[in-house]
Order: C-alpha cells, then structure tokens, then sequence
C-alpha cells in the first residue's frame, strides 16, 4: 500500500476500491480517515522489493509499503527500524554466528593450489608410465621400407618428399 493518496477516488470513482494500492481520504475531512490495511498474512502482504530499499513498482505496487520504521511481523518474517526484512533461520544464524569467526566449509582454490605445490610430480621416464608398451608407439626396422628408414635417419628437417605412415623404429629416436 502506497503513502499517496488516490487521484481516483479524489476524482470520485475509485473502480479498486478497499484493493486499491493508494490512501482513499476524504477531501473535505479536517481529520482525513486513511485506510490503514489489516496486519493479517492472509490479507496484507508486504513488498519484499520495497522492504530491501527498492521497488520498480513504487507508489503503484501492488503490496503493502510500510513506513520507515515500523516493525511490522509477516508470517515468519518480520522488519525491523531499518527496513530489512530477516526471516527466522537468519535471525538465528545471527545470533549464533555474532561472535564467531566466518569459516565456510567446501572448496578452496588457495588450499587445492598449495596442497598441488606441495606434491612432487616426477616427470614420466618411460612409456609404461603413460600404459603403453614399446611395441605399441614404435614399429621394427623390418616393417619399414629403405625409403621411410632414410627420412627418419636424416637429421636434416625437410629433407623427405612425404610423410611416412608408420611410427619409426625405437632406436633412431632415442
């Protein structure tokens, strides 16, 4: 519900009526009678938008906007002076964690880089230390043409006309 008053039902014809967002007063009232809304959850429910400090709606929000500094409770939540709403499980999670010290419990990229610093990686000196066996990334002498024997004994880097298909023999690369 909004401060402002109802242009409407100023004007005379207010179509909400007792829904209407806005203050229905009477124009000609010394005292104007506002329409002060029920405090029931059932009937009344506060923007939860205005009470963090921000409604896009504004004056034509359709929930309750209280005035600063009213404690209203809603269900299980309630405002407090500032016009932050806390629901029940905060209020307690306050109320334990006010002297503590934050510690969250899970992951930690500082904790996992230091603990990988901390291991000592050797470097894989052999293929069985990846899962393979020799004959399995080299192929024999004997399976190698003359031509595919000549490319991968030259030590020049272009010096072969194609790309042989094999893998060369284990003793021209090591």
């Amino acid at each position: 519900m909004s401060s402002r008053k109802c242009r409407y039902y100023l004007a005379g014809y207010c179509r909400n009526g007792n829904s209407c967002p806005f203050i229905h007063v009477n124009p000609y009232d010394s005292q104007p009678d506002q329409r002060i809304p029920t405090l029931s959850p059932m009937v009344l429910r506060t923007c939860r938008f205005y009470l963090k400090g921000y409604c896009a709606y504004g004056d034509g929000c359709e929930f309750f906007h209280p005035p600063r500094g009213i404690n209203i409770c809603v269900g299980n939540q309630s405002v407090t002076e500032s016009g932050v709403q806390k629901s029940e499980t905060e209020k307690v999670m306050d109320s334990e964690t006010a002297n503590s010290t934050p510690y969250l419990q899970g992951f930690s990229f500082k904790q996992t880089l230091e603990s990988l610093f901390q291991e000592k990686t050797k470097d894989p000196e052999t293929l069985g230390d990846f899962g393979y066996q020799p004959e399995e990334v080299y192929s024999r002498e004997e399976n190698l043409s003359a031509e595919e024997l000549k490319i991968y004994s030259n030590e020049e880097e272009d010096a072969f006309s194609y790309i042989p298909l094999l893998p060369p023999p284990q003793n021209l690369c090591i």
